[in-house]
């Protein structure tokens, strides 16, 4: 149900987090921290395979998370004014998800492209990310 999750990895890396990360490598969870606060305020299943990138989900009425909530408002100002399209729904939206320890592959439908996605290039293969510790690949095509 989160198969657009992973979009945000572009986003985060033009928002300069690999930076921001080298400067505070205390803080080396901020992506995994994003990920869980997104996920729980989208209402994402505890089976959903996007958690395997966060963690486990957090409890309910955990404290917020006040370093997640400011680079999720920096993705959605980014995204509504660069992209068109908003948190929701660049992330919500059906793929298959396999994680392995060095990789993360993402297989959409060839009917689940979105024009504002690919104009923005969030689909395009980064390879290696060292913040996120694995390589990434968006698929299309096929049943997914």
């Amino acid at each position: 149900a989160a198969g657009g999750l992973l979009f945000l990895v572009p986003v985060l890396t033009r928002l300069g987090v690999a930076g921001f990360l080298d400067e505070d490598t205390a803080r080396s969870d901020l992506p995994k921290r994003i990920f869980s606060t997104l996920l729980r305020r989208l209402s994402i299943a505890d089976d959903d395979p996007a958690w395997l990138l966060s963690g486990r989900p957090p409890a309910v009425g955990r404290e917020v998370d006040r370093d997640a909530a400011h680079w999720l408002r920096l993705c959605r100002r980014h995204l509504r004014l660069q992209v068109g399209i908003g948190l929701y729904s660049l992330v919500c939206r059906p793929a298959g998800i396999a994680i392995t320890a060095t990789h993360v592959d993402v297989r959409q439908g060839i009917n689940a492209v979105d024009l504002r996605i690919r104009r923005a290039g969030l689909d395009i293969d980064p390879g290696w990310v060292p913040w996120l510790g694995r390589v990434l690949c968006f698929h299309y095509g096929g049943d997914c």
